[in-house]
């Protein structure tokens, strides 16, 4: 949700199409905020999705390998039982699946989208996935709806720039945190 908020303190033009998203889908639901005012967020959507690529929760997946694995002419094989991590830092940010990476561009997720399956892993794929990816998309979603349907939010000068990852943590965060400044807006939905 930081990471979220961050990009939209820096994006305006994105900030504003999707609070414009979550008031319409509210005022469509009587201002009641639902499973299905949720779902019906698609612009939303594209928003996460873009936030996880670039700050995915974990910065890498670790596998074993099931049975032995000969990449394709190489003379190279993975044996079964080899542990192996998955960078989605670099899938993520991989220009030939990402063009542009350091954009923040949730349109890179329409329906039409060319990314290739297993280039956007934020919740990892397979009989391994994130078993709360679900319960974790709708918490960020009722987590970015709330405070973007009443609150204007900057950069606040406490945050230091570049982001500098704090690499002692498993999960993506950065030194000296995300400062924020929220002001309550004047017109409310």
């Amino acid at each position: 949700m930081t990471f979220c908020l961050f990009e939209l303190c820096q994006n305006k033009e994105i900030l504003d199409k999707v609070r414009k998203e979550i008031r319409e889908v509210l005022a469509k639901y009587n201002g009641e905020l639902s499973y299905e005012a949720l779902m019906d967020m698609k612009y939303m959507d594209k928003v996460m999705k873009e936030t996880m690529r670039k700050y995915p929760p974990l910065p890498f997946l670790d596998r074993m390998c099931s049975t032995d694995y000969e990449f394709s002419g190489t003379d190279v094989t993975l044996e079964k039982g080899t542990k192996i991590s998955i960078s989605l830092l670099g899938l993520h940010y991989d220009p030939d699946y990402f063009p542009d990476p350091q954009k923040f561009d949730p349109e890179r997720f329409n329906e039409r989208s060319s990314i290739p399956g297993y280039a956007y892993l934020p919740f990892g794929s397979g009989p391994r996935n994130c078993i709360g990816k679900r319960f974790g998309i709708m918490q960020t979603k009722v987590g970015i709806a709330c405070p973007l349907r009443d609150f204007e939010f900057k950069l606040s000068a406490k945050t230091v720039l570049p982001f500098e990852y704090d690499t002692s943590s498993i999960v993506t965060i950065v030194k000296g945190d995300i400062w924020l400044e929220p002001k309550r807006l004047t017109s409310k939905c």
